[in-house]
């Protein structure tokens, strides 16, 4: 069982710190928000469409019971088996690259607001004249401030505070980390490419790992970037004890698991590293790295630390959290070899 009676990670101090939510000073019904990145942004009502490209504000609309409200949204989220039946009247914008195409199809769209995560693509979107909001609710400490955003832009207060309602209380859980766990581990972020990619502190999964006190092995490696891409005999000096795989819902399929763990123990030296002799590798679906289900993923990843790998109390998590909305989404995200 997952250890959640005794859990012990590292919280910043209070819940929410840097985006705020209110109605206008001026006592008109308009609303004034500070997004993720400290833009002040008006509105002068709840806005009824949306164009989103954050996976996380995607997961949170369907909670909150406004995803027919998004009129645009990625492939990922289109794709994803958990979302794309809550947006099949979405149009399908993409991937990651905003180009002229897309910022065209936006402006036909017509949405009352974009959210995006902060990222160099918002330059091209902010020229479109539709207010863009920089919210992703991606790391775990981000998650209260974007959701009270997003149900203040809505006009959806109530439904956001339904989610926060059931994330405050297991945030709120977590305590000062006294000391590091003593037990090394090693995150690679699943890539479909023959590269190596290696999760840092600074990444959505590595502010996880930080904060159940879970010992790095790469947490301050190199100097820019939240990824690292060392070569396959770079790593094997590292020895985790703990090799975990993060996994993207596209993947999140036995076969391909089974197919990609062949691929780490076939490169070369791996075999004989401590982690794989121990039979600790584990695949773990990003679905419980990021958003608001982060809160899962780092209890999950506590009892890692403390050296308890099973992932049942992941599923009672995930049910819980699916009777919000009665949702559907899967809760076995654990894999292990």
């Amino acid at each position: 069982m997952i250890a959640i009676g005794i859990i012990a990670i590292l919280l910043v101090t209070g819940i929410g710190v840097g985006v705020a939510a209110s109605n206008n000073d001026s006592g008109d019904k308009g609303i004034d928000i500070v997004d993720g990145v400290g833009t002040k942004i008006h509105f002068d009502k709840p806005c009824e469409t949306a164009v989103v490209f954050s996976k996380y504000i995607g997961e949170a609309m369907i909670l909150m019971g406004g995803s027919d409200k998004v009129v645009g949204t990625t492939t990922t989220i289109k794709k994803d088996t958990n979302y794309s039946k809550y947006y099949t009247n979405a149009k399908d914008l993409g991937l990651k690259t905003v180009g002229d195409t897309v910022i065209s199809e936006i402006i036909k769209l017509k949405p009352d607001v974009i959210f995006s995560y902060k990222s160099s693509d918002n330059t091209a979107l902010k020229g479109t004249g539709i207010p863009v909001v920089e919210i992703g609710a991606s790391k775990i400490t981000e998650v209260v401030d974007d959701i009270t955003v997003l149900g203040k832009v809505m006009g959806m207060e109530k439904n956001a505070d339904k989610i926060l309602d059931w994330f405050k209380p297991l945030y709120k859980n977590f305590e000062k980390e006294k000391e590091k766990s003593k037990t090394t581990f090693l995150m690679e972020s699943w890539s479909a490419k023959e590269q190596i990619s290696i999760c840092k502190g600074s990444s959505t999964a590595g502010v996880l790992m930080k904060l159940a006190g879970m010992n790095n092995v790469y947490e301050e490696a190199g100097t820019t970037g939240s990824y690292i891409y060392p070569s396959a005999g770079d790593v094997i000096p590292k020895n985790p004890d703990v090799y975990i795989v993060q996994t993207y819902n596209a993947n999140w399929d036995k076969e391909q698991i089974d197919a990609y763990y062949q691929k780490i123990i076939n490169r070369p030296g791996w075999s004989s590293m401590k982690c794989v002799e121990d039979k600790k590798v584990f695949f773990i679906s990003n679905d419980i790295m990021g958003g608001i289900r982060s809160v899962i993923g780092a209890m999950c990843f506590m009892s890692f630390a403390e050296g308890d790998y099973s992932s049942e109390n992941v599923v009672k998590m995930v049910n819980d959290y699916n009777k919000i909305a009665n949702t559907s989404f899967n809760p076995n995200l654990i894999i292990s070899y």
